[in-house]
């Protein structure tokens, strides 16, 4: 009996670290814009947050800055709406540091938040995660993300000819 209880406690061990190393894969999709437009990028999270306590974050997205131009984080009807705006440092050009955090762990599964763009050339621009873990990261690192990079195509502007 002694030898059950022993086992049954090594299994409830590792099914708590294998519930809390989560790995969370973290996406950008493929997106089409005309020049001069304004285009909302999303940055989901594709596996559930819901009971990993994530109460803060870090990203660090770069894009190709000769065909976009950022304009701003939107988080209007996203997983951080409640949390308030985020802090963003955009230097270097084309690389996007941000940091945000609230009180209430996010739950579930969606869109992170919109990072709002200007298509400022005709082209394929890359917005890619950057850094690797090593600047992407929930909490102080946990859960563990992996990143799924997308990219903007740019169609010139219509014209008319006469």
């Amino acid at each position: 009996m002694k030898k059950f209880k022993y086992i049954l406690l090594f299994c409830l061990v590792l099914t708590g670290f294998i519930v809390r190393s989560q790995t969370i894969q973290m996406r950008i999709p493929a997106l089409t814009s005309t020049v001069g437009n304004s285009i909302d990028v999303p940055v989901y999270v594709d596996n559930s947050l819901t009971g990993l306590n994530v109460v803060s974050f870090q990203l660090k997205i770069t894009y190709n800055s000769t065909y976009l131009s950022y304009t701003s984080i939107v988080t209007a009807s996203t997983m951080v709406s409640g949390w308030g705006s985020p802090t963003v440092n955009t230097s270097p050009a084309g690389t996007l540091n941000i940091a945000h955090a609230g009180t209430t762990p996010l739950v579930g599964t969606g869109i992170l938040f919109y990072i709002r763009l200007q298509s400022i050339a005709s082209g394929t621009a890359s917005v890619a995660f950057n850094g690797g873990t090593a600047s992407n990261f929930f909490n102080e690192g946990l859960p563990v993300m992996t990143f799924v990079n997308g990219s903007v195509t740019i169609s010139p502007a219509p014209f008319i000819t006469v």
